[in-house]
């Protein structure tokens, strides 16, 4: 016999609650499914023009090396070593040099305290206008703004600490106009104690330069028997990054 139902308007009223609660409860539901998906859908959107911004941005410069290396030719480099480039790669419209660090400890340091570096073998090179000195100089072509750097690594064989004088090297500048050496840039090194150790300092920076001024490195009198000889540990460079004087 199947149970009658029950008319009370107190049991229907209670009905309707539960059942208004309930879709209440489904749209509450729904609305915050729908927001959790909307969200993903942003995050996934900003996500993709994020990517396609890099893409752009790794296409512009791509674009623009390449654009540089169109002005790079072989005909005005200056070879090492006896060699000659085949790559396209091998001059440029602007003067550049670099050289690593003799690979005889003996003929690191010249009578006037400048280190030394080599420019005709391993790593070194130079295009044709830029001329280095057998005195440690390198000689400024033109004038304008150049980019010069200069790395220099020590190693110790003891402890570090026991030398006396502090770990550095700086780059010079002079001229025949002004008789005194003008500091550009210099970088310390600290050491840590070990037995053995290699400490490097590193320097680099822009500088307006005129035609025939002279560049050079220079450690502590007493720390060239400690440079490394490595050519990829201590180099000294520089290129122009644009010509002329500035205003």
């Amino acid at each position: 016999m199947l149970k009658p139902t029950s008319t009370d308007p107190e049991d229907l009223t209670c009905r309707n609650s539960k059942c208004i609660m309930a879709k209440k409860h489904s749209c509450s539901s729904l609305l915050l499914t729908i927001f959790i998906i909307l969200q993903w859908l942003a995050i996934a959107a900003m996500c993709s023009i994020i990517f396609f911004y890099i893409n752009v941005l790794k296409e512009d410069i791509h674009t623009e090396v390449l654009a540089k290396m169109k002005n790079i030719t072989i005909s005005s480099f200056q070879t090492t070593g006896g060699y000659t480039f085949k790559s396209s790669v091998a001059k440029s419209e602007k003067p550049i040099a670099h050289f690593p660090a003799l690979t005889a400890a003996a003929d690191i340091q010249n009578t006037s305290g400048h280190l030394l570096f080599e420019h005709k073998r391993g790593h070194a090179f130079k295009t044709s206008d830029m001329k280095y000195d057998e005195g440690g100089y390198l000689v400024i072509p033109t004038s304008g703004v150049y980019f010069i750097y200069a790395q220099v690594t020590f190693i110790c064989s003891q402890d570090c600490t026991k030398l006396s004088q502090q770990f550095f090297a700086a780059i010079l500048k002079k001229n025949n106009q002004y008789p005194y050496p003008e500091e550009l840039l210099k970088s310390y090194a600290r050491p840590q104690g070990d037995d053995f150790l290699k400490v490097s300092t590193y320097q680099a920076g822009a500088f307006q330069l005129y035609a025939d001024d002279y560049i050079y490195a220079k450690v502590p009198d007493n720390l060239y028997t400690h440079i490394s000889e490595g050519e990829h540990e201590t180099y000294f460079g520089a290129f122009l990054l644009h010509p002329g004087t500035s205003e």
